[in-house]
């Protein structure tokens, strides 16, 4: 790819393209999907009388639009698909690749790589469809991630804030996954491997060529992955390592902060599994080798692009792997690898990310003096975060706001058991705790001496359970005495409590304590 091509003239379209507003542009693209889409299940679809049309508007541009490379494309790939049987598809997705590519030579970085989402889609097809050689699909996924290398070398953060996405991008999605997924969910089929999340960000206003390219190197990058898990070949912990130290060096060569921030989102949606390719265990294993490759590893990329007004966007990143940083800690936990939770954190603790979360945040709300949070593990940062988000000096996104709720939400619930349960154990230790202290007030006398006289009485329990018998002298039956407390006037006016002071029958008898005569008597 010739750098000094890579200045994209879109600002500067040429007249001859025919299309005198965007309004006339956007009529003809509309129409031209709505016609491609109405004729595509319909026998004898003139595909290249399509594709003659398609082809005079890219001849009209150096740098064609994305959304006319890719509906001459796709007239060009069903064509060809039609007529050949499924073990040509392999080489219908190179031919497929190629020909997208080859309208990137006046493109910039981001867009070269965004042009090559269909050949990526359909690559994936492949591998789900289990029709291809495996070694064949292997080898061409290899051949795109070198070919997003080379292009992300001419990637810039002026990109950034260039060519938004046409408003009918989700229906131009449609001319690529009708054939497997007919006029259902698009956006969903057409990046089967992101998050939710991340595919949501296509609905909103204001996407761009390069957060699509971004989407385009996170589904190459897993589609690789996955068949490299799946084919496995080592024992599981050799695997993991071998396939961490591949995915460090894919992550420093393309350098691109939406396709790390994609991977973030990834690990962070328990809803997404690659079902389609890998088991549960395959899956569990690629996981463990993400979250090792982005929070061992301190990318220096992810720092840079602040002097462009990339401040907040940058800011939400370093949040969103704070919270993969404490997700990772928690998971390894629960499995009992304390030691791989333990490598997680002393990563954490040498890196850059807290540091620069902290003086960027402090930075953003212009108040360099501002306190900085009581401790900068990562519950303690996202704690702060909250805090000053709830005091309107800074806007987390819903994502993170959610989580960092979430998690001082259950951390206050568990210091409730906790309290709970040691005020519990408070109240078994006191349950016969006779208070020594000088009592004040006659109620107090009289709830003192209550006290005393029924924690003595339970003292003379035998060891089976049953109260010791007072010897009687001469007398027979049972004896009451009544003694009279007055605790309370308005409570108990002139009560009298009975106590059994001989109950042969009776388990639950409790004996009239002995009064200091009846001790001196018995001695």
């Amino acid at each position: 790819m010739d750098s000094v091509l890579l200045q994209s003239p879109m600002k500067e379209r040429s007249p001859d393209l025919g299309l005198s507003s965007e309004t006339t542009y956007e009529l003809m693209l509309r129409e031209s999907i709505k016609s491609f889409l109405g004729g595509f299940h319909r026998e004898g679809f003139d595909f290249a009388g399509f594709r003659s049309v398609m082809s005079r508007q890219l001849q009209s541009s150096v740098d064609p639009p994305l959304e006319i490379v890719w509906l001459y494309s796709a007239a060009s790939y069903h064509e060809s698909v039609a007529a050949k049987n499924s073990f040509d598809r392999i080489r219908a997705v190179r031919d497929l690749l190629q020909l997208l590519s080859a309208f990137s030579a006046a493109s910039g970085g981001a867009k070269s790589i965004a042009l090559i989402a269909p050949a990526v889609y359909d690559l994936y097809q492949c591998a789900v469809d289990g029709l291809v050689e495996k070694k064949d699909i292997e080898c061409l996924a290899d051949g795109i991630l070198s070919y997003i290398s080379i292009c992300s070398g001419h990637y810039s953060d002026l990109e950034e804030i260039s060519t938004l996405l046409h408003p009918c991008f989700l229906d131009l999605l449609k001319v690529w996954t009708l054939r497997h997924s007919g006029a259902g969910a698009s956006l969903e089929a057409f990046f089967p491997l992101i998050s939710s999340e991340a595919r949501r960000r296509f609905e909103k206003e204001g996407s761009g060529v390069s957060y699509l390219a971004g989407v385009v190197i996170a589904e190459s990058f897993l589609l690789r992955l996955c068949l490299k898990v799946k084919g496995g070949g080592a024992s599981r912990k050799e695997l993991q390592k071998e396939l961490g130290i591949w995915a460090v060096s894919s992550i420093t060569a393309f350098c691109n902060r939406h396709f790390f921030e994609i991977l973030l989102k990834f690990l962070l949606d328990t809803k997404v599994i690659a079902a389609a390719l890998l088991n549960a265990d395959d899956e569990k294993l690629a996981r463990g080798v993400l979250y090792d490759a982005v929070v061992l590893v301190d990318y220096s990329f992810l720092f840079s692009g602040k002097e462009i007004g990339q401040s907040d966007r940058i800011r939400n990143l370093l949040v969103t792997k704070l919270i993969v940083t404490n997700e990772a800690v928690k998971i390894a936990r629960t499995g009992g690898d304390h030691g791989q939770a333990i490598s997680y954190l002393n990563a954490y603790a040498t890196s850059s990310l807290p540091s620069e979360l902290i003086n960027l945040v402090r930075k953003q709300i212009g108040d360099l003096s501002s306190e900085k949070p009581n401790n900068n593990s990562p519950e303690g940062l996202l704690k702060w975060l909250v805090i000053l988000q709830q005091m309107r000096k800074i806007s987390l996104d819903d994502e993170a706001s959610r989580y960092a709720i979430q998690l001082i939400s259950e951390e206050s619930n568990l210091l409730a058991v906790e309290s709970a349960s040691a005020e519990d154990k408070k109240m078994d230790a006191d349950l016969f705790f006779l208070d020594k202290g000088e009592s004040n007030g006659e109620e107090m006398e009289s709830m003192d001496a209550v006290f005393s006289s029924a924690a003595q009485s339970m003292k003379q329990f035998s060891s089976n359970g049953r109260v010791k018998r007072k010897k009687s002298i001469g007398q027979e039956g049972n004896r009451f005495k009544f003694v009279k407390y007055d605790v309370h006037n308005d409570l108990l006016e002139d009560s009298v409590i009975p106590i059994i002071a001989d109950g042969a029958n009776c388990d639950s008898a409790v004996e009239n304590p002995p009064s200091d005569a009846d001790m001196e008597e018995s001695d």
